[in-house]
């Protein structure tokens, strides 16, 4: 199969809001009042998780039958530390990302704990959203247009 390029944009609406589509979807972010949005949409980071922990599960539904795992519920919680001091260099030597991520599955399942942990394992490692976080994916401003 032939590489797929994905594609999204995002625009910058009144304050910190923003509409980012891909495909037909929108969805709408924006930051809290504490830090000087409307609080109208998730953070980036928080929709970051969002598409972690939706990977996650897509993943999961996709390998089960293989690893013969049958299960009658699946839901992550998700948490990421983030420093606020770090954003828009308020403190030097603070990082404006996610420190963190960390994952708790619930599963509903008559299989082995053993055989789900390893389930699992191999959900991390076949998850692309995962795969982007955890080996660096590079990022390119190809172009700059001022119009």
């Amino acid at each position: 199969m032939a590489k797929v390029t994905l594609k999204a944009n995002s625009v910058l609406k009144e304050g910190f809001s923003v509409e980012s589509k891909a495909r037909n979807f929108m969805v709408k972010l924006d930051g809290p009042k504490s830090l000087g949005g409307q609080d109208s949409g998730m953070t980036p980071p928080e929709l970051l998780l969002c598409a972690l922990g939706s990977c996650y599960c897509m993943t999961v539904r996709g390998l089960a039958k293989a690893h013969g795992i049958e299960f009658q519920e699946f839901r992550l919680e998700l948490e990421g530390d983030q420093n606020p001091e770090g954003l828009f260099y308020k403190k030097e030597g603070l990082r404006p990302g996610l420190e963190e991520i960390r994952i708790t599955a619930y599963i509903k399942s008559n299989a082995p704990k053993e055989k789900i942990e390893l389930f699992l394992n191999s959900v991390k490692n076949t998850c692309p959203v995962n795969d982007t976080l955890v080996n660096g994916t590079s990022i390119k401003t190809n172009n700059v247009v001022i119009a």
